[in-house]
């Protein structure tokens, strides 16, 4: 199911309104699982234009709930105006009308109306205000209406599935993206430059992301192509120039968070790179599916040494737990002050390249790291290559699982919960206050993009993770060039093995000067 909140419209009667109140306290859990956005006249801001406003969340909305009573039959505005104008969307498959029967009215001099000829809820014979216990009328429609959420959802889904199919599938057979995604290079200038980079894994994840982002700032998202990769320009919020982009799983592998977050540094020139999404989490006994896990430190758990203690074989894991840009956790921690949402929990998070779906495994890692609040594993390229260009980076991802074995459980949902609570959690914090991006840019003293790997930056923490990773993906590149004869190795790929040879040399020669200057 997708993460879009999908939008409630209230149509009544003010003489109604106590009956509105009482439905949307039963509609209230699915406001707060982020599956709708529920909306009616009282919520209209003083000095709005009223009608404006009105006719601008009805022609937005994908439900449009009629509270029908003889007080709304009798309203001109209610029963001529709201209820044409939502006849008319429902009839172009824009909008669902759902009627809510709240007091008993004679449905037969509505005869040709959606009043009558649409299901309704409770029933028409049997309205909220005829029941004993009205809770339990309420508690029917409320899952009527869920119902209903759900199918939206699901639809919703289906049609962003089927757009992005097309987005690569036009993409991969042209070079380019369609046009209506595109940002057109002459209306491109000025905008290859970020202040924020967020990345994403999971098409779940990037969803999120792209959904929470669009629906505040009423902007449709664009993907840009810049150095032969795709950007998503999300606009500004706050005042910062905020794009996306999408890794593939793990850290070490082809298009894995290192070569990712690396590539967006290079083309973008971001002053933080935030990594949003979803996590495992250690502890369900004090833990919740979707709470919210922000990086202070990181714990890289595949840097290990393997040694005895009483003569049994003992693993020591290696190197720092790299912090978290202290500017960025202060500014999350200070948007913990006022969020409202998930509960966040802010500590050392595990990193590694394997998925973890084993209690005694994580039981372990958590072990070896008693203070860690949760796990992922793309943490380590994230660190890796903001160290090495000198670049801000904090990483924000909420619980979808408890690494148990019980991964498949309700997984969508999960999963769904977890990303979305990430994605708005990240937004929370740049809406929190305006950031003077240029000061900060020049206090962050940014590495040169240059395939010269200085020895002076030599440093242990940095470099041995960053080799592990390196050689992963060597191997993994010499392994695609094993299934072609010698002559016949394609280009970009002769090109990327040369590229990645070097570089593992490279950090090589530097570990070997770390470790002697040490």
């Amino acid at each position: 199911m997708t993460d879009v909140k999908v939008k409630v419209f209230f149509s009544y009667s003010h003489e109604d309104e106590s009956l509105r109140d009482e439905l949307a306290k039963h509609l209230k859990p699915l406001e707060r699982q982020n599956k709708i956005e529920a909306w009616h006249d009282r919520k209209i801001d003083p000095g709005t234009d009223w009608r404006e406003e009105l006719d601008r969340q009805l022609n937005s909305a994908d439900i449009i709930l009629l509270l029908v009573s003889p007080s709304f039959v009798h309203s001109d505005f209610c029963y001529c105006t709201e209820l044409e104008q939502a006849r008319k969307r429902h009839d172009a498959g824009e909008a669902c009308i759902i009627p809510i029967f709240l007091r008993p009215l004679d449905l037969e001099a509505l005869e040709g109306t959606p009043l009558q000829t649409l299901q309704g809820l409770p029933e028409p014979s049997k309205p909220i205000t005829k029941w004993d216990n009205r809770d339990e009328a309420l508690v029917l429609v409320a899952r009527g209406i869920r119902i209903a959420v759900s199918k939206i959802q699901q639809e919703k889904e289906r049609r962003q599935v089927t757009q992005s199919r097309e987005l690569m599938r036009q993409s991969s057979l042209s070079g380019r993206v369609p046009d209506e995604y595109y940002i057109k290079r002459d209306e491109a200038q000025g905008t290859s430059e970020a202040d924020v980079l967020i990345v994403t894994v999971t098409k779940i994840e990037s969803h999120a992301v792209l959904q929470t982002f669009e629906q505040t700032t009423g902007r449709r998202t664009t993907a840009q192509s810049i150095d032969n990769r795709l950007y998503f320009n999300l606009g500004e919020v706050n005042g910062a120039k905020v794009f996306l982009t999408q890794s593939e799983m793990g850290s070490g592998g082809l298009d894995a968070s290192l070569l990712t977050v690396r590539k967006g540094i290079d083309s973008l020139s971001p002053t933080a790179v935030i990594m949003a999404g979803i996590a495992f989490g250690i502890n369900d006994q004090k833990q919740a599916i979707g709470e919210i896990l922000v990086t202070e430190q990181l714990r890289l758990y595949d840097l290990q040494r393997m040694g005895t203690q009483d003569v049994q074989p003992q693993i020591i894991l290696r190197g720092d737990k790299p912090h978290a840009s202290p500017w960025l956790i202060n500014h999350f921690k200070s948007a913990d002050l006022l969020w409202d949402g998930a509960r966040v929990r802010f500590g050392v998070v595990l990193t590694g390249e394997k998925l973890v779906d084993n209690i005694d495994f994580r039981e372990q890692l958590r072990s070896f790291e008693p203070e860690a609040i949760g796990g992922e594993m793309e943490g380590g390229g994230l660190y890796v290559a903001c160290q090495d260009k000198k670049v801000d980076w904090i990483l924000v991802k909420a619980i979808c699982d408890w690494a148990d074995g019980n991964k498949a459980q309700d997984k969508d949902a999960r999963q769904q919960t977890a990303a979305q609570n990430a994605a708005a959690f990240v937004l929370e914090a740049l809406q929190l206050a305006a950031i003077n991006w240029q000061q900060r840019r020049g206090k962050t003293t940014k590495a040169t993009p240059n395939p010269e790997l200085h020895r002076e930056n030599a440093n242990q923490e940095v470099v041995l993770p960053a080799l592990v990773m390196a050689r992963r993906s060597l191997a993994i590149l010499e392994e695609q060039a094993a299934g072609y004869g010698k002559l016949q190795i394609p280009t970009h790929l002769r090109i990327d093995l040369e590229e990645k040879r070097r570089e593992v040399a490279e950090l090589e020669a530097r570990l070997r000067d770390g470790e002697s200057n040490g």
